[in-house]
């Protein structure tokens, strides 16, 4: 049986496009853009230490009581020195609007090997099982859409347990 790898996360950005889905109404661009882990947050982007737990005030950190461990290598580049990892699924929660986001995640570590899956909502498979050798980065962009569960007013579309948000989960 082969070992499992820690899962790694560098960075991530998700910019929306288009319009929102009820009335077209266009809506200036959102960019999120988070540098994970313990070291020097990259100009432009938002720190997230392990500690970063979800709440409505910040509307973005880790969720369902998972956790995470910050490595920082101390490597060039604030967005390719640290970043967090865990043996276990993680979830990574951020509050968007109903639209279309192009995100982009940077994966990897620059000692150890490691392997990541993205979800979202626990179920959408956005990325495959991604192995990286030690040093090695990638990075890798798919599109997200963020649906409302409210129909009307009054009336909204019955979800299953565990699927009442949007976020991305990554499985080690």
């Amino acid at each position: 049986m082969p070992t499992p790898f820690p899962t790694t996360l560098l960075a991530a950005t998700l910019l929306t496009s288009g319009a929102l889905a009820q009335g077209n109404a266009a809506r200036p661009k959102l960019v999120y853009k988070f540098d994970f882990g313990s070291g020097k947050t990259a100009p432009g982007y938002t720190a997230v230490g392990a500690d970063a737990v979800y709440s409505p005030a910040t509307g973005y950190g880790f969720d369902f009581g998972t956790s995470v461990t910050a490595v920082n290598r101390g490597s060039k580049g604030a967005l390719r020195g640290d970043f967090v990892t865990s043996k276990q699924p993680f979830y990574f929660s951020v509050n968007l609007p109903e639209g279309n986001y192009t995100v982009t995640v940077t994966l990897g570590d620059a000692k150890g090997a490691s392997s990541t899956m993205l979800k979202a909502e626990s179920r959408r498979l956005l990325l495959e099982t991604t192995t990286t050798k030690p040093g090695q980065l990638t990075t890798q962009t798919f599109t997200l859409n963020v649906k409302s569960p409210r129909i009307n007013a009054t009336e909204s579309v019955s979800l299953k347990p565990g699927s009442l948000a949007s976020w991305i989960g990554t499985t080690g």
